[in-house]
């Protein structure tokens, strides 16, 4: 693939996209049930167990200091029932089998997985923790919310795997997000966004998932799932000023944001993201867990 001007627009570099993989067996059957309600922990126990490293995965996270459990968990049940909760496991399993389809990114030294995992875990938090206090008008599922910060910027994942001789020239030369996107698309003909948008309507991820990853660096975004968009748009331009050390205030263009287009509550909101600093180095534990699962 060539640079510039002469490059094939992305969606046309059939080769390549040929070459996405396949969702696994696994991915396949936990989309079948990720939004079933009746499925007990037992049975979703069982599923987990066919995969042994996602198990010993699920287990490693339960017992992780931010559960602070007394007694440490031997089993995916255990792990599900004491300590992440069906709901969250569900979300956590399904991004950790996404990004299993890609094997370990050991191979890829110049991208930081750790970091992608630190803001996917933040965002997934603060989303679901903001989702409760919106307005009805604006309210999101809260699951939708916290998979959909799980999965923000999924599609890195594959932009990496395809692409990563082409791309890593940029990745230390661009510091903001929407500056790495753009170099991409002069690079590319398209950015991670496009890409993992692609790829998860390929593996029949739910719609208003997608809908995210297409459409979330998107201010005030006002199509399909749009209370969804904007709510994941929000969270991931505070979380990344929180993780450039900035002063969170209720001036700042994502708390503003967040309060005049879904209605946010401004002493909910400062009391929500108080909570997530307090609860980060916690945090922060959870996504090294997640990032040591893929460079093992």
């Amino acid at each position: 693939m060539q640079a510039g001007g002469n490059c094939h627009n992305l969606r046309l570099d059939t080769q390549k996209l040929i070459d996405l993989p396949v969702a696994s067996p696994l991915l396949s059957g936990l989309l079948n049930v990720i939004n079933d309600d009746d499925i007990t922990i037992r049975e979703f126990a069982a599923m987990i167990r066919q995969d042994p490293v996602l198990a010993a995965r699920i287990i490693g996270l339960s017992n992780s200091a931010y559960f602070g459990q007394a007694h440490p968990i031997t089993s995916v049940e255990e792990a599900i029932f004491k300590s992440l909760g069906l709901r969250m496991t569900k979300s956590l399993v399904l991004s950790i089998a996404m990004a299993g389809n890609f094997g370990s990114f050991q191979q890829f030294p110049a991208f930081d997985i750790q970091r992608y995992w630190l803001e996917a875990i933040l965002c997934a938090y603060l989303a679901r923790e903001l989702c409760v206090h919106l307005p009805a008008a604006h309210r999101a599922d809260i699951d939708d919310a916290y998979l959909s910060g799980l999965l923000h910027d999924f599609g890195m994942l594959p932009v990496i795997y395809l692409y990563y001789d082409e791309v890593k020239p940029i990745i230390n030369k661009t510091t903001a997000p929407e500056e790495f996107s753009q170099a991409m698309r002069i690079l590319l003909g398209a950015d991670h966004h496009q890409v993992g948008a692609w790829l998860a309507h390929k593996w029949q991820i739910p719609e208003n998932i997608v809908t995210v990853l297409a459409h979330y660096p998107e201010a005030e975004y006002q199509g399909n799932h749009a209370d969804l968009v904007n709510l994941i748009h929000g969270v991931v331009m505070l979380i990344r000023a929180i993780m450039a050390n900035e002063e969170v205030n209720m001036e700042m263009p994502a708390a503003r944001f967040l309060m005049q287009t879904l209605g946010v509550d401004e002493t909910r909101l400062m009391a929500t993201v108080e909570n997530l600093l307090h609860k980060r180095d916690g945090l922060e534990i959870i996504s090294t867990e997640l990032a040591r699962s893929e460079t093992a």
